[in-house]
């Protein structure tokens, strides 16, 4: 599953109202009444999640002979070689889609 698959339990809850109601709106009260048991036991009951917003940076090169880059929020400088998806300090996210900087 992709990460901009995931909705929060207040969206899905939302979602499956609106289809409660076109299913009724339909005629189709067994449907209906399904959905109303989904949301009821099995969203309602998930655990909520312990997320954050996602923080994009991206590798900033400096000039030092030990290291090649920098993370672009904290600063710190990874090895040359490396290539890593994410700052390992403050955990920022390094896009690949045009905000990561070559090195």
């Amino acid at each position: 599953m992709n990460e901009d698959d995931l909705i929060s339990r207040k969206a899905a809850c939302e979602c499956i109202g609106k289809m409660i109601h076109e299913y009724r709106e339909k005629g189709e009260h067994d449907l209906a009444d399904g959905m109303i048991i989904a949301r009821r036991y099995g969203i309602k009951c998930l655990p909520a999640v312990d997320a954050a917003p996602v923080v994009h940076e991206r590798w900033k090169a400096i000039l030092n002979p030990f290291w090649d880059a920098e993370c672009s929020k904290c600063g710190y400088a990874k090895k040359n070689g490396w290539e890593w998806g994410f700052c390992p300090n403050c955990g920022a996210k390094m896009d690949k889609n045009g905000k990561e900087k070559k090195v």
